[in-house]
């Protein structure tokens, strides 16, 4: 495996200052009393050892103040009694940025700091680019310092057990304060550590849930046979690469030592493995090793249940611990560890892992956070539903009874109070029926999935004390009506799929998704007819293939989708709907006639134009589609995706878009300049985006399109849908380029 870290060493044109301290030439800057040593280390084969005596001082190269810097640091024990400072400087702007920790946990935590929003500057006239770390303890320490980064700050989170490092940060994408939400966190902690023992009634219903998980997780022998098969295939090739990546750790223990050999480190500010190793490695083999199927060369293997523990611990060791601070795209690094914990709590019980491991999901997984927020604190959040409460609920399970029951209930609060409806650019479900993720209609992954995730908890926890609030369902079901609007079988537009237009298939979580409404509403005659068309083919609903969601192709799935099948033998498949339909909330608009559909989008001030990813070596994600939302026009054919109405990504040219207006650049043209151009949603002054239609039928839809990239680009540009003719106008064209 190449390590990552000499990779990202070489981008210098990130401005990012990657040092794995692996070789004497990553410590020629560093001053202080240090060496490398081979013994301790959070990844890689080192790491930077500091013989710290009472007021000693380390100093690392520090760029900008500008700049988030990052590094993991061991203590072989809490001390109490000692703090070390931080204090960076910058040359250019004299001045100099301070804080401190407590070295109150033991094994390797993450620090990570935004110097300039943060800490309160000081001015200081002397002050140099460096990053200076002073011992303030009463006897001599050893420290050790591993992956020190600087790169661009993102959304950190509070933390519990260096609370002095970012205090003004706003933590979780809300509005409350860290030293506010620890607060909360601590009293949901405590309430659960010390909550009664459940009631006759709670008691049944927990040990309900928990049955109902079991079978969810690991009953193959329920479901569809076609998807059952595909899947189980899928598990079986994977973990061949999964057992192959697990040997390249070298685990080996020297007395209770365990010493591994791990590349990649991770990315700046990331403090759990990379994203792979739960999902590419730990999860297919924890599947495998509990889960009896023919074939199944895994199952109760010693040696699989081996490397799962030695992985679990490895993690635990990194600094994967209640309390720690961390990046939010962490949240899509522990995806499957709450079925792992599950799966294996007597496994990780037996060898002291489970409580550590129980906690330390439920706190990267938010949900100790949301039990105590206030539903407008709370704001909804795809990615919360779909990565982090979802696997924080399977986790819970695995509690003492009191404490279980007390964290069903928050998760009963938490999913009445995400599945409202928002109005404004927040996730989830606009009052149009639209779903929401970066404050855009987001079809590919990110808000089909998040509904289906929050299907998933309900349908386990429906007929329980835990069930959520009955007035959000409405709010559901529109979603899921709407959904089914702005699809055609199984593709939904590409200016409805984020930063991918070209993803396909984006819309086959609405099979499972209605699958696991009529779990809940059988009765529901408009969704089953929904159902029966979509799950016409069931080989092409196999999401194993493609695994995005927390709980993707679990037998549970198919389980449910057998029992739709069922339940709507009787029914009719629904025919498309038919109509005009208006999304003012993404400036969107669908006309339908005969089973076929036709989209457009604008943008302005309040709906986005186009998304550009992170940028990385190849440049952008989605660095050509960036006239996707110019008023384009996309046909989809009768009762045909994307691909088989003509939208191919071989050969697809981005910048004659049916029906868009745009310049005519040359492909190279189209690809936009790192700056101004960061990752992020691209908006511009244009007050007009959106139409109207006549009793739901037919409809016109304008757009005052000013490019948010080209100076000078400006249009005026309507469309007229009126049965199966559609008539589109553009004037007041001005553009710098004369074609």
């Amino acid at each position: 495996m190449k390590p990552i870290y000499t990779l990202i060493a070489g981008i210098t044109a990130l401005g990012v200052l990657a040092n794995p301290f692996e070789t004497q030439s990553d410590i020629k800057d560093v001053k202080g009393n240090i060496s490398l040593d081979e013994n301790i280390y959070c990844y890689g084969k080192s790491s930077l050892r500091w013989e710290a005596a009472p007021g000693a001082k380390l100093q690392l190269p520090l760029t900008s103040p500008k700049q988030e810097f990052s590094f993991h640091i061991y203590s072989a024990k809490p001390i109490p009694s000692g703090t070390i400072s931080m204090k960076a400087g910058s040359a250019k702007y004299k001045r100099t940025y301070s804080g401190s920790f407590p070295i109150n946990f033991n094994m390797w935590r993450l620090i990570r700091v935004a110097p300039w929003e943060d800490w309160k500057p000081v001015k200081d006239p002397a002050a140099r680019d460096v990053l200076e770390l002073t011992w303030n303890g009463k006897t001599p320490a050893v420290f050790h310092l591993d992956a020190y980064h600087l790169s661009a700050p993102w959304t950190r989170t509070p933390n519990e057990q260096l609370p002095l490092i970012n205090p003004r940060r706003p933590a979780f994408h809300s509005y409350v304060k860290p030293p506010v939400i620890m607060q909360k966190i601590r009293s949901e902690v405590k309430k659960w550590r010390t909550a009664p023992a459940p009631t006759e009634q709670e008691k049944e219903s927990l040990e309900l849930v928990r049955s109902r998980m079991k079978e969810w997780l690991s009953s193959y022998d329920k479901g569809h046979p076609v998807l059952t098969k595909a899947y189980q295939k899928k598990l079986l090739d994977q973990a061949k690469t999964s057992w192959k990546e697990y040997k390249k750790f070298q685990f080996r223990r020297e007395g209770k030592k365990l010493h591994y050999t791990y590349d990649p480190e991770p990315v700046a500010g990331n403090d759990v493995a990379q994203r792979p190793l739960v999902h590419k490695v730990i999860a297919p083999l924890a599947r495998l090793y509990n889960i009896p199927f023919e074939g199944n060369p895994y199952y109760k293997k010693p040696e699989v249940r081996q490397a799962l523990l030695d992985m679990v611990e490895m993690m635990l060791y990194q600094g994967f611990a209640y309390g720690a601070d961390h990046n939010w795209g962490a949240i899509f690094h522990i995806r499957e560890m709450g079925q792992l914990t599950f799966l294996m709590q007597e496994d990780l019980k037996e060898v002291g892992l489970l409580t550590r491991l129980q906690w330390a999901i439920c706190w990267y997984g938010r949900l100790l956070a949301f039990a105590q927020m206030t539903q407008s604190e709370a704001e909804p959040g795809a990615d919360l539903l779909r990565c982090a409460i979802s696997e924080s609920f399977v986790a819970a399970l695995t509690l003492p009874d009191n404490s279980a029951n007390a964290a069903l209930h928050a998760v009963r609060k938490v999913l009445s109070d995400q599945l409202v409806i928002t109005g404004g650019t927040t996730d989830l479900i606009k009052p149009d029926g639209t779903l929401f993720h970066h404050g855009q209609v987001a079809n590919s992954a990110y808000g089909p999935d998040g509904l289906y995730s929050a299907l998933v908890m309900a349908n386990l926890l429906n007929g329980t004390v835990y069930a959520p609030d009955q007035s959000i369902y409405q709010n559901v079901r529109k979603a899921i009506i709407n959904l089914d609007r702005q699809q055609n079988y199984l593709d939904t537009p590409a200016a409805t799929n984020v930063r991918w237009a070209f993803s396909y298939k984006t819309a086959i979580p609405l099979a499972p998704i209605a699958a696991y409404w009529l779990a809940i509403h059988p009765e529901d005659k408009e969704v089953g007819a929904i159902f029966r068309r979509v799950y016409q083919a069931p080989e092409q609903l196999c999401r194993g293939l493609v695994t995005c969601c927390p709980f993707d192709s679990a037998p549970g799935e198919f389980i449910a989708m057998d029992n739709a099948d069922k339940l709507t033998a009787e029914i009719p498949a629904a025919k498309a709907q038919e109509g005009n339909f208006l999304y003012p909330y993404s400036a969107f608009q669908i006309h339908r006639r005969d089973n076929w559909m036709i989209a457009t989008r604008g943008f302005g001030k309040h709906a986005w134009a186009y998304e550009t990813g992170s940028f990385n070596p190849n440049g952008y994600e989605n660095k050509l589609a960036r006239f996707v939302s110019h008023g384009p026009l996309q046909i989809f054919a009768e009762g045909k995706n994307a691909r088989d109405s003509g939208f191919v990504d071989s050969g697809w040219d981005p910048i004659h878009f049916p029906g868009t207006t745009a310049p005519a650049l040359q492909l190279e043209e189209l690809v936009l300049p790192r700056d101004p151009y960061k990752y992020g949603r691209n908006y511009t002054p244009a007050r007009l985006a959106g139409g109207g239609n006549i009793q739901g039928t037919d409809g016109t839809f304008g757009l005052e399109l000013i490019d948010p990239a080209i100076k000078g680009f400006r249009a005026l540009k309507s469309y007229h849908f009126c049965g199966d003719t559609i008539v589109a106008l553009g004037s007041g064209i001005t553009s710098p380029q004369a074609d």
